[in-house]
This record gives C-alpha cells, structure tokens and sequence, in this order.
C-alpha cells in the first residue's frame, strides 16, 4: 500500500512538472521551416536559405550590408549609437531580424548560429560583426578581429567560417521585448560577412511543481526502503 501511495504521488509530480514547463511564449517561425522569414520582421536584405542550414531544411542568413546604422538601430528599439558602443568602429551598413515577445524572469532564449566573412581573420579596421538584441541592450556574438575561422565556408558566397555554436541566455525580467538578430559591416559595405541563424525558441523555466516532483521522488524512495 505504501508503494502505491509514493507512485500516485510521483505521478502527480509529473504532470505538474510537465503542466508548469510548457507555458512559455515562443518565436513564430523560429526554426525558419516554412522556407521563408515569415514571422519575423525584416530590416535590410536577410533571407531563407535552404545552404548548408544549422538545422533542418532552411536557416536564416542574416548579411552585413543592408541599410544604415541609424535606420538598423530604429528599427530594432535601439538608442542613436547603441551598435558603435560595441566597440568595433564606424558601422558603414548591416541587416537584422527582430520579433517582438512576452516572457517571464527565469525564461531562457535559445538559438543556434555560426558567423560568415569575406574579410580577413584577424583584421581589426575591417571588424564586422554579428550581434543579437534584448530591448535595448546589444550583445556582440562574433566578429572579424577576435573570431576563430576556418575555410572554406560551407556556405559558398562566403570564404570563412567560424563554428557553429548554441547560445542560451536566462532573462532577467517580465515583460514584452523586442529580439533581434543581424550582422553589420564596419568601415566599409563592398566586402560582406553574415549571420546564419536556426532554432530561435524561448525555454520556460521550471516552475515550482519541480520541487514536488524531486519530492516525490524521494518519498518513493524514502517508502521503498521502510516497505
């Protein structure tokens, strides 16, 4: 009888676990396998491409030349100047994509990229980069300078690439906010470089309920052991 008792309680542990995991806003079309960018706003010249996809059959492939700094950052929420602050010079053009999201603390963005050029490894004028946005906040993921590249890309428009790499980050407060994605060229626009993006999703953070599962497990065990 007692056995009985610790699995109906683990049960009911599972299903609020699995209840409470699965309330979470989410990207529409995070995974691009529509074959297109629908869903997402776009700002400058991103496309779908079905090349070398991270994921899947189609990625986004974000490039570097586009519009102007000013017309990027409106577009994203950002302040006059919030993709200079990053640190890496002038910026001559780029292109992003950008969803707007409810979420809660505790929730965690996820997405899979990896970063493109034509510039040389290593070339700190030439300094394009790659970046994502929270709000107003900028996060520079790779870039020319500083980037570990190899060759040849396995996407064919470009000469090198770095690895390919899944980034998780825990968000801090509730609220709407404005995600954004692009790559920007630095100094100069006739030479490119590129973001490709896949699996862009939003993971809820585990509620309470993972506390009574942990202790109905336990209980279960604790149970075993006196039967």
């Amino acid at each position: 009888m007692r056995t009985r008792t610790s699995i109906a309680s683990l049960a009911v542990g599972l299903a609020l676990f699995s209840a409470g995991s699965s309330a979470a806003a989410d990207f529409g079309n995070g995974d691009f396998e529509t074959g297109t960018l629908s869903g997402w706003s776009v700002s400058g010249a991103p496309a779908a491409s079905g090349e070398a996809p991270l994921a899947g059959t189609t990625s986004a492939l974000i490039t570097s030349n586009g519009l102007s700094r000013t017309t990027l950052e409106t577009a994203l929420g950002l302040a006059n100047g919030a993709l200079i602050a990053v640190g890496n010079g002038s910026i001559a053009s780029g292109s992003a994509i950008y969803q707007s999201l409810s979420v809660a603390a505790g929730n965690e963005l996820v997405f899979t990229w990896r970063f493109f050029t034509n510039e040389i490894p290593g070339d700190e004028l030439y300094n394009d980069f790659a970046f994502y946005t929270i709000g107003s906040e900028v996060v520079k993921l790779a870039d020319v300078a500083t980037g570990t590249f190899s060759s040849p890309a396995a996407v064919t428009a470009y000469d090198s690439e770095t690895g390919t790499f899944t980034t998780r980050v825990t968000l801090d407060s509730s609220g709407t906010f404005t995600f954004g994605f692009g790559a920007v060229n630095v100094f100069e626009s006739s030479i490119d470089s590129a973001l490709q993006l896949d699996s862009v999703a939003v993971v809820p953070e585990p509620t309470g309920a993972a506390g009574l599962l942990l202790f109905g497990v336990g209980s279960f065990a604790l149970r075993r052991r006196r039967a």
